[in-house]
Protein backbone atom coordinates (compact mmCIF):
# COMPACT_ATOMS: atom_id res chain seq x y z
CA UNK A 1 0.00 0.00 0.00
CA UNK A 2 0.61 3.69 0.82
CA UNK A 3 2.29 3.25 3.85
CA UNK A 4 5.69 2.46 2.95
CA UNK A 5 5.87 5.66 0.24
CA UNK A 6 4.30 7.89 2.83
CA UNK A 7 6.92 7.06 5.04
CA UNK A 8 9.79 7.90 2.50
CA UNK A 9 8.45 10.91 1.88
CA UNK A 10 7.86 11.64 5.07
CA UNK A 11 11.91 10.90 6.03
CA UNK A 12 12.89 12.80 2.98
CA UNK A 13 10.60 15.95 4.18
CA UNK A 14 12.27 15.54 7.92
CA UNK A 15 15.92 15.44 6.70
CA UNK A 16 15.32 18.13 4.05
CA UNK A 17 13.79 20.61 6.39
CA UNK A 18 17.33 19.68 8.95
CA UNK A 19 19.74 20.19 6.24
CA UNK A 20 20.29 23.61 7.07
CA UNK A 21 23.03 24.32 9.04
CA UNK A 22 23.54 25.92 12.18
CA UNK A 23 26.55 28.51 12.18
CA UNK A 24 27.73 28.84 15.57
CA UNK A 25 30.23 31.88 14.51
CA UNK A 26 27.67 34.16 13.20
CA UNK A 27 25.25 36.24 14.79
CA UNK A 28 23.88 35.13 18.00
CA UNK A 29 20.04 35.99 17.37
CA UNK A 30 20.01 34.01 14.01
CA UNK A 31 21.67 30.89 15.63
CA UNK A 32 18.94 30.85 18.23
CA UNK A 33 16.20 31.37 15.73
CA UNK A 34 18.15 28.44 13.37
CA UNK A 35 18.33 26.02 16.46
CA UNK A 36 14.89 26.86 17.29
CA UNK A 37 13.66 25.96 13.80
CA UNK A 38 15.71 22.74 14.21
CA UNK A 39 14.11 21.81 17.12
CA UNK A 40 10.44 22.14 16.10
CA UNK A 41 11.50 18.99 13.58
CA UNK A 42 12.63 17.05 16.70
CA UNK A 43 9.59 15.23 17.03
CA UNK A 44 9.11 14.34 13.12
CA UNK A 45 12.76 13.51 12.80
CA UNK A 46 12.54 10.86 16.29
CA UNK A 47 9.43 8.95 14.16
CA UNK A 48 12.22 8.86 11.09
CA UNK A 49 14.71 7.89 13.28
CA UNK A 50 12.66 5.22 14.90
CA UNK A 51 11.28 4.10 11.59
CA UNK A 52 15.10 3.94 9.81
CA UNK A 53 16.24 1.75 13.01
CA UNK A 54 13.66 -1.08 12.74
CA UNK A 55 14.50 -1.49 8.81
CA UNK A 56 18.12 -0.81 10.46
CA UNK A 57 18.77 2.19 7.87
CA UNK A 58 22.37 2.91 9.24
CA UNK A 59 22.91 6.34 6.79
CA UNK A 60 20.26 7.79 7.41
CA UNK A 61 20.14 7.30 11.42
CA UNK A 62 23.39 9.34 10.86
CA UNK A 63 22.29 11.86 8.86
CA UNK A 64 19.49 12.68 10.79
CA UNK A 65 20.73 12.58 14.20
CA UNK A 66 23.99 13.84 12.61
CA UNK A 67 21.98 17.06 11.52
CA UNK A 68 20.43 17.60 14.90
CA UNK A 69 23.74 17.31 16.77
CA UNK A 70 23.23 21.12 18.21
CA UNK A 71 20.06 20.54 19.60
CA UNK A 72 20.96 17.47 21.12
CA UNK A 73 23.43 19.38 23.13
CA UNK A 74 21.79 22.81 23.50
CA UNK A 75 18.58 21.48 24.31
CA UNK A 76 19.87 18.62 27.27
CA UNK A 77 19.17 15.53 25.27
CA UNK A 78 22.83 14.68 24.43
CA UNK A 79 22.11 11.07 25.86
CA UNK A 80 19.14 11.10 23.64
CA UNK A 81 21.60 12.09 20.41
CA UNK A 82 24.39 9.67 21.58
CA UNK A 83 22.05 6.89 21.59
CA UNK A 84 20.65 7.99 17.86
CA UNK A 85 23.85 8.14 16.80
CA UNK A 86 25.60 4.70 18.25
CA UNK A 87 22.37 3.05 16.47
CA UNK A 88 23.59 4.46 13.06
CA UNK A 89 27.09 4.27 13.41
CA UNK A 90 27.49 0.90 15.48
CA UNK A 91 30.34 0.08 17.66
CA UNK A 92 33.38 1.88 16.76
CA UNK A 93 35.76 -1.27 16.14
CA UNK A 94 32.72 -2.50 13.10
CA UNK A 95 32.87 0.83 11.48
CA UNK A 96 34.28 1.36 7.83
CA UNK A 97 35.05 5.24 7.54
CA UNK A 98 33.49 5.19 3.69
CA UNK A 99 29.85 4.28 5.68
CA UNK A 100 29.81 7.16 7.85
CA UNK A 101 28.31 10.57 7.42
CA UNK A 102 30.44 13.31 8.45
CA UNK A 103 28.38 15.25 10.92
CA UNK A 104 27.37 12.00 12.41
CA UNK A 105 31.21 10.98 13.66
CA UNK A 106 31.71 14.64 14.43
CA UNK A 107 28.57 14.47 17.02
CA UNK A 108 29.34 11.23 18.35
CA UNK A 109 32.85 12.18 19.48
CA UNK A 110 31.33 15.83 20.87
CA UNK A 111 28.27 14.47 22.62
CA UNK A 112 30.67 12.42 24.50
CA UNK A 113 32.86 15.26 25.62
CA UNK A 114 32.55 15.44 29.69
CA UNK A 115 31.61 11.92 30.41
CA UNK A 116 34.89 10.65 29.84
CA UNK A 117 34.25 7.50 27.45
CA UNK A 118 37.36 5.16 27.39
CA UNK A 119 36.63 5.51 22.82
CA UNK A 120 36.47 9.03 23.11
CA UNK A 121 39.50 9.72 21.55
CA UNK A 122 38.90 6.61 18.57
CA UNK A 123 35.54 8.21 17.89
CA UNK A 124 37.32 11.96 17.61
CA UNK A 125 40.03 10.15 15.27
CA UNK A 126 37.09 8.68 12.78
CA UNK A 127 35.69 12.86 12.82
CA UNK A 128 39.33 13.64 11.86
CA UNK A 129 38.95 11.07 8.95
CA UNK A 130 35.57 11.39 7.75
CA UNK A 131 35.47 15.49 7.78
CA UNK A 132 34.55 16.90 4.62
CA UNK A 133 35.21 20.61 6.02
CA UNK A 134 38.46 22.08 7.41
CA UNK A 135 36.48 23.80 9.93
CA UNK A 136 34.79 20.36 11.25
CA UNK A 137 38.82 18.78 11.37
CA UNK A 138 39.55 21.20 13.47
CA UNK A 139 36.30 20.84 16.04
CA UNK A 140 37.25 16.85 15.96
CA UNK A 141 41.17 17.36 16.79
CA UNK A 142 39.96 19.82 19.45
CA UNK A 143 37.78 17.06 20.55
CA UNK A 144 40.34 14.32 20.80
CA UNK A 145 42.46 16.68 22.30
CA UNK A 146 39.88 17.25 25.37
CA UNK A 147 39.73 13.09 25.27
CA UNK A 148 42.57 12.78 25.07
CA UNK A 149 43.03 15.22 28.62
CA UNK A 150 40.17 13.07 30.25
CA UNK A 151 42.06 9.66 30.06
CA UNK A 152 45.63 11.60 31.11
CA UNK A 153 46.91 11.23 27.64
CA UNK A 154 48.44 14.64 27.99
CA UNK A 155 51.12 14.70 25.51
CA UNK A 156 48.33 13.21 23.36
CA UNK A 157 45.41 16.38 24.12
CA UNK A 158 48.93 18.58 23.12
CA UNK A 159 49.23 16.88 19.66
CA UNK A 160 46.05 17.50 18.94
CA UNK A 161 45.81 20.91 20.11
CA UNK A 162 49.12 21.47 18.39
CA UNK A 163 47.23 20.27 14.96
CA UNK A 164 43.99 21.40 15.67
CA UNK A 165 46.49 25.27 15.50
CA UNK A 166 47.81 24.13 12.47
CA UNK A 167 45.05 23.33 10.56
CA UNK A 168 43.38 26.05 11.85
CA UNK A 169 45.80 28.79 10.35
CA UNK A 170 46.38 26.69 7.01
Amino acid sequence: GLVAPVTEAHAVLVEEGLAHALDPDGDPARFRADLDALAAWLDDARAVLTRAAAVDDRRRLQRVAGRLGWVWLLRGLSAEGLGWLERGLGPLADIDPEDVHPAAALWASGLRLGQAHADGRGWADLAVAVAERPDDRVVARTYAAVHAAHTGDLDGAWRSIREARAEATQ
